[in-house]
Formats: structure tokens, C-alpha cells, sequence
């Protein structure tokens, strides 16, 4: 008894030892892609369109994928295989059937990755058959490929599309979905959803005439759509609850026949689910219990019950409760995991070899869940490298060249979200640690969900890179330990360079170089302190980004950053803005002339008030205003996002004698040691000057036509003096 006992733990080890295990798995229905620890791309399946980089028609075991280990992010079309690097830049191999790998070529399959456009800015790809939607950064959806159901959403609905379109103008998309026939779905940040493409069995619009929908066309009201995935004639949604539901028609739908064609969604239950995915006629899903449940039609025991009976609700696939995650797509076959690390497919006869068995050409159907042997998926819990934990200085350091020391480090670190975060779907902004040193996050997709909020106090593990001479962080793992710290005070600098890079800092004094006025979305604008120029760069997702511009000089609050192309990495600093402060100086002083009051500054935006409740005096909004009747009034003067108030002047409209004033001289002004004021036409009652608070500084109310003040006690600042006559009143700005 003890020898079989050994020989089996003998084997049990021999299989793991020998087993190939993946970080990730990627399934698109015929083939697979998996990206190992060292981050080497390998894949199995249907290999004679190139999707594999070979011409075989089938690859029944594990082929590595060239030689490349910067991959970041897989999406597998039917006949294709997309990667977006670490860089942001995606490339595609395989099919290119109607444009659909997107290389602008009309060649019908390439053996090699090809690089999709020249952006750096890709975030997230959808791939289906014969069409392709990608998501950048920057909040755009775009598509190529086949079109003839405008399901790249643009028109005229032409059969290709060799290069990617830009789906409309809107920049607030957040998630994509390609369906496994000819209809596209989209969710935007504020939780909205959008469809365009084939409208069958009205998954877009209710109505069987509508054929088709040409533009991105919102479904419903709901403001809480996470995810999708989409099949031939039905798609399965996620709301933030995690919850799902489904519309459209056919036995995908998975609530129980009725309806049979709906635009409006079905809760399919009330569990949360944690994995789901739609195939052309059927759907699957992982419930947070762990159990497998699959529904739609099952002609070939597709869905996994080992029966051939469509399945109009969700029906349970075995017993087992450490199911992780599925992906079914346009063909028979479903691939699954497990907690364990296990692989599992089901359905189609293993024709083309997916199921990475060593096996292919099968003409038998698979009707259960079936074990991979050999192929893994590294369990999340004791995986991965080690990180060290690490203060932000001892990761920022660089040579000579402006080259970080401790790239390619794993580390732990602590810091407080500053700012805020520049990326629709993953992460792009700074924590600063207690020493006021910083580091920017960089990742293409978000973690568990993590949205996050300035004051943010988070553990970050990662790697450390390098792009364009900034250094960052590209988060493995996030951990909030609390909320709302306070931010580090911005540093006032005068000169961007490597000591502001992802630094919290101030520029002072500044103003626009060219004088625009609106604030660029997405672009950069040049400001000047006077002594040096500095490169503003304003994302989409800035406060900022498409607002008017101070009219006149400003404080800006920003993150520093760097964008050097070529090494040695010692130029191209640059800001990103968290905000502005306006520096107003608006003359708020008036004179009065018979009944009409005037103000000193013009050219400016004016409303006139009545003293008496503070309420606006209808219609008047010109430089000066003339009263009709007793009282006392002032001006708000509005300078672009500056405002201001005059002081209130009394106006004497049944005894107006406006000469009274008009000899009165105020001198000097700025004011020095000594303020000397006289009038030439008259007896003065009154004077007195007010500070920026209100306070009185200076008065007498004693009748004479000339007053000294000693000013030398005053602090230097901005006041009001306000000079009476018997019948007049009159305001002078004065500076010291």
C-alpha cells in the first residue's frame, strides 16, 4: 500500500514539475493565448490563419509566440490575436480578413505582430470575428474591420475597413464589447450603455423594421452598467452590483422563454456573479459561490451538462464550487478555470486543438467539463515576485544619463494619492509619501475595481519602469489603508527639471506665452513666469481641460513630469495641472458726476446694485449708471473668474451739485509716508480709507478743504479712500 502511495505522489509531482503555467489565459473560441511569468506569449489551437505566428492548420500543444516580454494586455479574435504592450502601443498577428487586424494592408493574414497605427495610448481590444473595437486612454473608442452592418458605428456601411475609425467624438467611454456577430456595445464612465451595429432581435432598438443602428444609441436609463460580453443575438451585462442581466433574444438569454425579444434589460438573478460570457447562442457564467452555470441552446452538448437540452435558465454544470473564471466566444468550445490553477474546456469535437491537449481532428462532442493536463494558470495567493518593501527615493534615483537605478525592481510602497487620475480605464496619477517624495502609477486597467481619490493613503506593489525618462510604478496590487489624509503643501519652484519630476509643485506669477483662451483638451500650452518658459500638458480627464483661460496673470498647482524621448533623459520637463489661481487686480473705484456714477476700470463686466438690500438693479450692466431716485449704490466688476465689489456711494438726486468734486486732488498715489488731499472747489466733510478687510484705517470728519495724514504706519496693501462733499461722494483706489 505504501508504494502505490508513493508512485502517485510521484506522478502528481511529475505533472506539476512538468505542467507550462500562465499568468493569464485568453480564449477567442478556436485558439488560446497565455502570457507566462517572464512574459512570454504562448498559444495552442487553430494556428493556419497565423493567429499563432505558424501556418499549421492546427497546434494541438504550447508554441511560444516570438521572443518579445513587454505584452501588457491579450484579446483573441477568431482568426487573430491582439497584444497591447507595456509602452501602450498595440500589435496584432493572424486573419486580416476585411482590415480586421487593422494594419492598413490589404493582405489576408500575417505570421508576424504587426503594429496597429503609431499611438501609444491603447488600453483595451475587443476582437470578434472579422472585426476589431479598441479603447485608448484618452476616454475614444475605435474599430476596423468588416462594416457592413455598421458595426464599426460609423457610415457608409462599407464591406472593409483596412485602418481604425473613431467611433463619434465622445471621449468618455470606459468599456467595450464586440458581439460574436455583427453588433458593438459600449459603456461610458457615467455608467450609461451604448450599442450600434446589427439591431437583430432588438438588442439595440425595439423594433424588427430596424435593422440596423449606425451610431452609438444608449439602451435604457440605468446609470450602473460595469461589463459586457455579447453574443450572436443577445448580450449579457454586469451592473456595479454585480448583478446580471440580458436582452435581446434567443436561448441566450437565460429567463426562461419569456420574453423572447426584449430591449429592455432582464435580471437574470439576484447572485453575484464573478466571471461571465455570452457565446453566439448560448451564455456562461461563475457565481461568487464558485459554482459554473450555463444556459442557451445545446444541439451538441455544448453548454457542458452532458445532455443536448437547451437550457432556457441558468443550469448548474456539476457539482463543483472553485470555478474562477469562462470564456466561450463565436465557435462550440468554453475554456474555464479553477482556484487551483486548473484548466478546463468543454464542447466543439477538439478539432482545431484547443484544448491544448496534444490532441486534434476529434470528432466526438466533449459534453462536460474537461481537465487540460499539463496547463495551468498561476494561483494568485503565493505567486509572483517578492516585493521589497521600499521608501519613494530609494526607487527614484538615477545616473548621469537621467536612467533610474531601480528599474525593473519589485516594491512596495506607500504614499498619498495627489491630484487626480489622468486615465478613463486604468491608472495615471502620483502618490507622495511623507517626505514629500513622489512616483506616478502607470497601468493600463484598473484593479479590482480601485478608483482613485486624492487623499488617498495606498500600499502599492509593482514594478518599477521607465518611460520618456519618467519613472513609474505599474501596480501588481493595491491596498487603501485610509482615506482623506492630507496632501503635501505644493513646493513653489521656478524651473521644471528632474528634482520635479512627480512632485506636487507651484508656479507663481505666470501667464499664457500666445494668449489663448480656452485651455486645450487633451494638448499642451506654453506658459512664462516672466524669466522662463514652461510646458503645460493638459490631459482630456483634466479639470482644466476645454475651460476658459485667465484673463490675466495665475498661480497654477501641478504635478511635474518628464517626456524625453531619446536617452540620455535630461529635457522635455513638463507640468500637469491640478489647478489654477487666478491673481485678480480689478480697480474697483468710481467717481460721481450729477446723479451718474462711473467706474474707473473698463472694458470689464459690471452689474450695479442697490446698497440698500444688496439686490441687482435690473438691466444695468454698463460702465456707469445714473440714479433715479436717493440711495446708495455699488458695482460688481467681473474680470473673467475674478470678482470684485466698489464701495457704495450715496447719490443726492433732488440736491446734485457735481462740480463739488471735480477740484479734489489725492496725492501720492502709490501712497509713501504721508497722504495729502485738498479741494479746490469747496469744503470737504467728510474723509476716511478702508483696508481689504473693511477695517477703517484712516479718518476725520471734520469740514476742511485740505487733510495730511501720516501713512507711515500702514501696512503695504490695497485701499479705498472715500471722500464727501455735502452733496457728493467720490472713491479713489490707492496702493502702498
Amino acid at each position: 500500500m505504501k508504494k502505490i502511495i508513493l508512485l502517485k505522489l510521484f506522478l502528481f509531482s511529475s505533472l506539476i514539475i512538468s505542467a507550462q503555467c500562465f499568468e493569464t489565459l485568453t480564449f477567442g473560441g478556436t485558439h488560446t493565448v497565455g502570457q507566462k511569468a517572464d512574459g512570454t506569449l504562448w498559444g495552442w489551437g487553430l494556428g493556419s490563419w497565423g493567429a499563432l505566428l505558424t501556418t499549421n492548420n492546427v497546434e494541438p500543444n504550447p508554441v511560444q509566440l516570438g521572443t518579445n516580454t513587454d505584452w501588457n494586455k491579450v484579446s483573441n479574435g477568431t482568426k487573430n490575436s491582439f497584444v497591447i504592450k507595456n509602452d501602450g502601443t498595440l500589435w496584432g498577428c493572424g486573419s486580416n480578413e476585411l482590415g480586421s487586424l487593422g494594419n492598413n494592408s490589404s493582405n489576408q493574414l500575417f505570421t508576424s505582430f504587426q503594429q496597429i497605427t503609431t499611438t501609444n495610448n491603447w488600453v483595451k481590444v475587443s476582437a470578434s470575428n472579422q472585426y476589431t473595437m479598441a479603447l485608448k486612454s484618452d476616454g475614444t473608442v475605435w474599430a476596423w474591420g468588416r462594416n457592413d452592418n455598421y458595426q464599426l458605428g460609423n457610415a457608409p456601411a462599407n464591406l472593409s475597413q483596412l485602418s481604425p475609425l473613431q467611433v463619434g467624438t465622445d471621449t468618455d467611454w470606459v468599456e467595450i464589447a464586440s458581439g460574436t456577430n455583427s453588433t458593438s456595445f459600449a459603456i461610458k464612465s457615467n455608467g450609461t450603455i451604448w450599442g450600434w451595429g446589427s439591431n437583430v432581435s432588438s438588442i439595440i432598438v425595439f423594433g424588427s423594421s430596424t435593422y440596423t443602428v449606425s451610431t452609438p444609441t444608449q439602451v435604457g436609463t440605468a446609470t450602473d452598467w460595469l461589463t459586457m460580453s455579447v453574443g450572436g443575438q443577445h448580450i449579457l451585462a454586469q451592473k456595479t452590483d454585480s448583478t446580471l442581466w440580458s436582452w435581446g433574444g434567443g436561448t441566450g438569454l437565460g429567463v426562461g422563454g419569456t420574453p423572447t425579444v426584449t430591449n429592455t434589460p432582464q435580471q437574470i438573478s439576484t447572485d453575484k456573479w464573478v466571471s461571465f460570457s455570452a457565446s453566439s447562442s448560448g451564455s456562461f457564467g461563475v457565481k461568487e459561490d464558485g459554482t459554473l452555470w450555463a444556459w442557451g441552446f445545446n444541439g451538441d452538448g455544448q453548454l457542458g451538462d452532458g445532455t443536448t437540452i437547451n437550457r432556457l435558465i441558468p443550469t448548474q454544470i456539476g457539482t463543483d464550487t472553485n470555478w474562477k473564471t469562462v470564456q466561450s466566444r463565436n465557435y462550440q468550445t468554453t475554456m474555464a478555470t479553477k482556484t487551483d490553477g486548473t484548466v478546463w474546456y468543454w464542447g466543439g469535437t477538439n478539432y482545431y486543438g484547443e484544448y491544448g491537449n496534444g490532441n486534434s481532428y476529434g470528432t466526438t462532442y466533449i459534453m462536460t467539463p474537461t481537465q487540460t493536463q499539463g496547463i495551468c494558470v498561476t494561483p494568485p495567493v503565493g505567486g509572483g515576485p517578492t516585493y521589497i518593501n521600499s521608501a519613494i527615493s530609494t526607487v527614484t534615483s538615477i545616473d548621469a544619463n537621467g536612467v533610474g537605478t531601480a528599474v525593473g525592481d519589485s516594491v512596495r510602497l506607500i504614499g498619498v494619492v495627489h491630484c487626480q487620475n489622468f486615465s478613463n480605464s486604468g491608472y495615471d496619477f502620483v502618490i507622495i509619501d511623507s517626505n514629500n517624495d513622489g512616483i506616478t502609477l502607470k497601468r493600463l486597467t484598473s484593479i479590482n475595481g480601485y478608483a482613485p481619490t486624492e487623499g488617498d493613503e495606498i500600499e502599492v506593489e509593482g514594478k518599477i519602469t521607465q518611460i520618456n525618462g519618467l519613472l513609474q510604478i505599474i501596480p501588481d496590487n493595491i491596498l487603501i489603508n485610509q482615506s482623506n489624509a492630507p496632501p503635501q503643501t505644493p513646493t513653489i519652484i521656478t524651473v521644471l527639471d528632474e528634482t520635479t519630476e512627480s512632485q506636487y509643485v507651484k508656479l507663481e506669477n505666470i501667464s499664457l506665452v500666445n494668449g489663448e483662451m480656452v485651455w486645450p483638451n487633451n494638448g499642451i500650452i506654453e506658459i512664462s513666469n516672466g524669466t522662463n518658459n514652461f510646458i503645460v500638458n493638459i490631459p482630456a480627464l483634466s479639470s482644466l481641460a476645454g475651460t476658459p483661460t485667465p484673463i490675466d496673470f495665475f498661480n497654477l498647482t501641478g504635478i511635474g513630469k518628464q517626456d524625453d524621448s531619446s536617452n540620455p533623459f535630461v529635457s522635455d520637463y513638463q507640468i500637469i495641472p491640478c489647478g489654477i489661481e487666478p491673481l485678480c487686480n480689478i480697480d474697483v473705484s468710481t467717481t460721481l458726476d450729477t446723479g451718474t456714477v462711473t467706474v474707473a476700470d473698463l472694458g470689464l463686466n459690471y452689474q450695479w446694485i442697490d446698497c440698500a438690500d444688496s439686490s441687482f438693479i435690473a438691466g444695468e450692466t454698463g460702465e456707469s449708471f445714473t440714479a433715479t431716485t436717493d440711495g446708495n449704490y455699488a458695482v460688481i466688476i467681473t474680470q473673467g473668474p475674478c470678482v470684485d465689489t466698489s464701495a457704495c456711494v450715496f447719490v443726492d438726486v433732488l440736491g446734485l451739485e457735481g462740480n463739488e468734486l471735480k477740484g479734489i486732488s489725492v496725492y501720492p498715489n502709490p501712497i509713501t509716508d504721508e497722504l495729502n488731499i485738498s479741494n479746490e472747489n469747496g469744503a470737504l466733510v467728510s474723509v476716511e480709507m478702508i483696508d481689504a478687510k473693511g477695517s477703517v484705517v484712516v479718518v476725520s470728519k471734520e469740514a476742511s478743504k485740505s487733510f495730511t495724514f501720516n501713512t507711515v504706519e500702514l501696512n503695504s496693501g490695497v485701499y479705498i479712500l472715500i471722500v464727501r462733499s455735502e452733496k457728493s461722494v467720490k472713491t479713489f483706489k490707492m496702493v502702498k
